[in-house]
Order: structure tokens, then C-alpha cells, then sequence
């Protein structure tokens, strides 16, 4: 239903309705001109009561005020100018305590403090009795500063109100100037607007309304037709009129492009119903709607389940607990979502994902329920046989840990049965010369021990324990007489001997495993001496191996310490001094320190490892 009200009646009010508006923004301008002039006046009213508060204490200062009575009891010693100067003086605290009470700046706070010093200077002399000793020049320029104060308040004071009386009369100059333009424009855009509105719009819009009508009705109902809107000019009203024409014309063509897309949008539920496992029920859970492609899934007819419970298709595996939770959820208005097997019409199962959804009414009412499904079937069967297959593979991985424990035994087994023959080849090299099998184990235990405190890290001072042993196996290639001679050897005797580190060292080069070449560097080194005078090769200081200037101290000290074919044992005292005296030629100096520094646990080793009695040096 429409309004009798015409347009140009509406158009009309709105320009009354700007025009008051208007006239109501003026008022409010003149408002607050006077409210702003109210408020300079207030502010001049607070500069007017500083200047009589600064008067009165300008009085009390000068002639016949608190200077003058003070001066006059310190000559007369009248006690009346002391009253005076008392009363005074509390008159002046009110008095400034008034001012505060007013709006001020720091600077006036400042030329009050000066004032209220200089009287303050006047009252503690008086409390200290001391007017005897008073010097008249120093109470003089007090007074000039208090004095000088009082002007510079009074020239602030002179200045404000000028600045206000400046302010307060450019303000309501401006508010004024400004309302006569508001006025003015005001009356010449309701003229304007009023013809305008009735040449240009009014007139051309009561031609297009019957137009704008029917074009309406055409939009809300479409079997309305219309017909073109005929307006001749080519202003606004014109276009405006040419396009609804082309509106109407392109409503005729959407209206053909709806009819289509609502066949195809009929094709495309069509395609939903057999492509997406979907279906609607009742309060109740009775099925009222099954989509093509559940009726495909579940092996019954759209008949069959229609008007069925949807228990229908439930499988006896689902847990009660399960629906249960559905019920509760979808019933609380709420959506539930979760994995469901359903049974087939011929027993078979399926599996889905389900996302069932409340229906509600125009009230926020449930009416029912819609649930659409997704078949996961082949992805279950494919977790089934991912779970066989880690099952599996655990088996396996369990069997390969087995395998593995069992030959990192082999070969912690085979590297034992190396360590072991490689002790026993030492050995047999020191039997050969009828020396102990004991000598290679404190050998290898005096090395492990230097390596460490030189500064090696386990497993390497370990490696050095385990090949130590190896370092006299080159004697398996010298002639008995020559190993065993009671006696001193001859040079060329001398010289075979001084093979064995050779043919040791050819004995253990080839080998690949890391404990043979370290045995093969030992071998061969361990009677070089740190200045160079050692043998086979001569080699002097760190050309010398580590491995090489370790075995060759842990030797050296157990062979003096024991029996031999050709010496007896050497005492403590003597091998001490020996090393003392060998420090720097024959042995790495920084070993010969260790060894002294932990000598006590060298002997420890040595009598751990003895042979008999009879080869511990005391």
C-alpha cells in the first residue's frame, strides 16, 4: 500500500527539515558564543579578585604595614607593632591562601613565594629576639624584592586581561560573521533546492512512477508483464528511464537463465541423491527421505526403508554407548559426527563416516534430523591390513634386534679371541728371551695408565693397553743364543738384537685392523729415545710416535725392575735415578713427571702383577 503523500511533497519536507536544522545550528552557534563569553568573564572575574588580593598585600608591605611595624618595634620595643605586625602577617597567609584557591601559574606561585619569604625573614627575626644585631641594608632589599614581586604580578595581571578582552571580542566577532553566512546560505539552498526539485526531479519522476511500478511488480511476481517506459529527453530522467528498459529487458533473459538453472539444479539433486549416502528422519528416527545412493548401499528399496526405523540398517557390532551419545547430541541440538558400521540387507557390513544434523522450524523448533554419510569401507580395510602389517613388522623387527644382539655377541666374542691371541703372541715373544708372561700384562697396564694422565681419552689409552703387549714380537725371528746370552753382547750381537723392532713391525704393517697397527707402531718405536740417539730409525722427539714414548718408559722401568739372564733386578733408588738422570735425552720429559707424580700406583700395578719375590726391588 502506498502513501497519498506526493513526491514532491516528501521532497518539500525535506527541505523544511534542512532549513530547520539550520536555523537550530545557528541558535546553538549564538549559545555558545554567550557561553563562551560568560566563561572570558569568569576568567576575568579571577583576575580581577588576584589583582585586589595582591593590592591588599601590597598594602600590608608598604607604609604603615608589616615592614613599617616591624622596623618601629625593633625602635621603640612598643609591643603594639609587634600585635600589628602579628595580625599582619596572618591577614597575609589568608590572603594568599585565598589566591591559591584561584587558577594560577608557576610563575605567579614563584613571585608569591618571594613575597612570603621576605615576611617570614621578618617573623623568625622577631622569634629569635635578635634585633640588636639586625643590618637595616639587608631588611631594606628584602623589602625591594617582595615590592618587585608585587609589580611583576601586577604587569602578568595587566597583560591576561588584555589578552582576554583581545580573545573574547575576535571570538564573538567570528561566532557572529559566521552565523549571518550560515543564515544566508541557508535561505538561498532552500530557494535553490526548491526549484530544482520541481524542474528537474519532481516532474520527471511522476512520469517514471507508473513505469517503476509495474517494473516492480514484474520483479516480485514474474508472470507480470510490462510494458517500455516512453520518456523522449536524454537528461538523467531520460537514462534513467532507458535503463529500467534494458532492466526489464535483462529480467526477461534472467528469468529464462532461472528456468534453467532450476532443471539443472534439479539434475544436480538428482546426482546428490545417487552420489551422496544421505537420508532424513523423523523425532522419532523413523526414515521420511533415503537418497539413491543409500538405497545402492544398503541393498534395500527406497520402499523398504521409508517409514522404517533407522535401526533398520544398524549393525549388531555398534556399541549401545554409541547411539546413545548420537541421541543425546543431535537431540540437545547439537551435531555429531563419528564413524558407524551398518549392516547390509544380506548380512554383509559397511563402514561410513556420518555427520547427522537437527532440522529446525521457524520457531528454533527440532522437527527432525538429516544425516549424510561418506563410505569409508575400503579405507577401514586398508587400517585393518596397515595394523596386520605393523603386527608384522614388529615380529620382524624383533627378530632382526635378536639377530643383531646375537652377532654383535659374535663379534664382541671374535674381538676378544684377537685381543686374546694378540697378549699371547706378546707373550710368547717374552718367553722366548726367558722372560715372564707377566712382564707384557704390567707393560700394558703401566701404558694405559701413562696415556691417561698424558691426557689420551679411554678408548684410545685402552687401544695403546691392548697392542703394548706386541711391542717385543720381532724376537720370535732372533737366535736363541743370542736372546738368552748370559753375557754382554757383542756389536754384531748387538745389532741382530736391534732387529726384532724391524721384523715386529713387518710382522703387524699389513694388517687392516686398527689394534695391529698400533701394535705395528709400538714395535717398532719403542726403542727410540727422545734425543735421537734411539734405534731402528734414529727419530727424535715428537717424531716419535706417542704410542712409541709411552711403551718405551713402561719397558724400560719393568725390565730394570726384574730378573734377567744378564742382570739382576735394579733397585728403586737406581731406576728413580736413572729416570732423573734420562729426563730429556732418552724420555719424553713431561712423561718422566707423570711417572713421578703417580709413582705409587705404577708399584701398585707391579706388585699386582709380580712374578715372585724375588723380582720386587725394595
Amino acid at each position: 500500500m502506498y502513501s497519498n503523500t506526493t513526491i514532491k511533497d516528501k521532497l518539500l519536507s525535506l527541505t523544511v527539515v534542512i532549513l530547520t536544522i539550520y536555523i537550530i545550528f545557528h541558535i546553538i552557534l549564538v549559545i555558545f558564543a554567550n557561553d563562551v563569553k560568560q566563561k572570558w568573564n569568569i576568567y576575568d572575574q579571577n583576575i580581577k579578585s588576584k589583582v585586589l588580593i595582591i593590592s591588599k598585600i601590597k598594602s600590608q608591605i608598604g607604609y604603615g604595614g608589616m615592614v613599617h611595624d616591624y622596623k618601629n618595634y625593633l625602635l621603640t620595643k612598643d609591643p603594639i607593632y609587634l600585635e600589628k605586625f602579628q595580625k599582619n602577617y596572618f591577614e597575609f597567609q589568608h590572603l594568599k591562601k585565598e589566591y591559591l584557591q584561584l587558577p594560577y601559574t608557576s610563575e605567579e606561585l614563584q613571585y608569591l613565594e618571594v613575597i612570603e619569604n621576605s615576611m617570614n625573614y621578618y617573623k623568625e627575626k622577631l622569634s629569635e629576639k635578635l634585633s640588636e644585631k639586625l643590618n637595616i641594608t639587608h631588611k631594606v632589599h628584602d623589602d625591594l624584592k617582595a615590592l618587585h614581586a608585587i609589580d611583576a604580578l601586577e604587569n602578568l595581571f595587566e597583560k591576561a586581561a588584555q589578552r582576554i578582552s583581545q580573545r573574547l571580542d575576535t571570538t564573538i566577532q567570528y561566532i557572529y560573521y559566521l552565523s549571518i553566512v550560515v543564515v544566508l546560505s541557508l535561505i538561498l539552498c532552500s530557494f535553490y533546492l526548491k526549484q530544482f526539485f520541481h524542474n528537474t526531479i519532481i516532474l520527471p519522476l511522476h512520469e517514471i512512477e507508473e513505469g517503476l511500478f509495474s517494473f516492480f511488480k514484474f520483479l516480485s511476481n514474474r508472470k507480470y508483464s510490462i510494458e517500455p517506459i516512453n520518456i523522449q529527453s536524454n537528461d538523467e530522467f531520460g537514462q534513467m528511464a532507458k535503463s529500467i528498459n534494458e532492466n526489464i529487458q535483462t529480467a526477461s533473459i534472467l528469468h529464462d537463465k532461472i528456468s534453467t538453472q532450476n532443471i539443472e539444479f534439479e539434475k544436480m539433486i538428482e546426482a546428490y541423491s545417487k552420489n551422496v549416502i544421505a537420508s532424513r528422519t523423523d523425532l522419532k528416527g523413523i526414515i521420511t527421505y533415503t537418497s539413491d545412493a543409500f538405497v545402492e548401499i544398503s541393498g534395500y528399496t527406497k520402499e523398504e526403508l521409508l517409514g522404517q526405523p533407522h535401526n533398520i540398517v544398524r549393525h549388531p557390532n555398534m556399541p549401545k554407548e554409541s547411539f546413545k551419545d548420537m541421541w543425546e547430541t543431535i537431540q540437545a541440538g547439537h551435531v555429531w559426527k563419528g564413524e558407524v558400521q551398518n549392516r547390509k540387507k544380506n548380512g554383509d557390513f559397511y563402514y561410513v563416516a556420518a555427520t547427522i544434523t537437527p532440522i529446525f522450524d521457524e520457531d528454533n523448533d527440532i522437527i527432525g534430523y538429516s544425516a549424510i554419510r561418506q563410505d569409508i569401507t575400503h579405507e577401514k580395510e586398508i587400517f585393518k591390513l596397515n595394523k596386520e602389517l605393523d603386527t608384522y613388522k614388529k615380529h620382524l623387527e624383533t627378530r632382526v634386534s635378536n639377530a643383531t644382539k646375537q652377532i654383535e655377541e659374535l663379534m664382541n666374542e671374535i674381538e676378544d679371541t684377537q685381543k686374546e691371541v694378540i697378549f699371547t703372541m706378546g707373550a710368547i715373544g717374552e718367553r722366548r728371551s726367558e722372560e715372564t708372561g707377566n712382564h707384557v700384562k704390567r707393560v700394558a697396564e703401566y701404558t694405559k695408565l701413562l696415556a691417561l694422565y698424558y691426557g689420551m681419552d679411554e678408548k684410545e689409552a685402552e687401544m695403546l693397553r691392548q697392542a703394548s703387549p706386541m711391542h717385543d714380537i720381532g724376537k720370535v725371528g732372533i737366535a736363541d743364543s743370542i736372546l738368552n746370552k748370559p753375557g754382554l753382547y757383542t756389536p754384531e750381537e748387538h745389532k741382530l738384537m736391534q732387529e726384532h723392532t724391524t721384523l715386529g713391525y713387518n710382522m703387524l704393517k699389513s694388517s687392516k685392523r686398527e689394534l695391529l697397527k698400533t701394535a705395528a707402531i709400538i714395535a717398532i718405536e719403542h726403542h727410540e729415545r727422545w734425543d735421537g740417539k734411539g734405534y731402528p730409525n734414529g727419530l727424535k722427539g715428537e717424531e716419535i710416535h706417542i704410542y712409541g714414548r709411552i711403551t718405551a718408559l713402561a719397558d724400560v722401568f719393568d725390565a730394570l725392575g726384574s730378573m734377567r739372564v744378564y742382570k739382576e733386578p735394579w733397585s728403586d733408588e737406581d731406576i728413580f735415578k736413572l729416570f732423573k738422570e734420562e729426563k730429556g735425552k732418552q724420555f719424553e720429559a713431561k712423561l718422566v713427571d707423570i711417572f713421578f707424580e703417580h709413582v705409587d700406583e705404577f708399584i701398585a700395578i707391579r706388585e699386582h702383577f709380580c712374578d715372585s719375590k724375588s723380582d720386587i726391588s725394595n
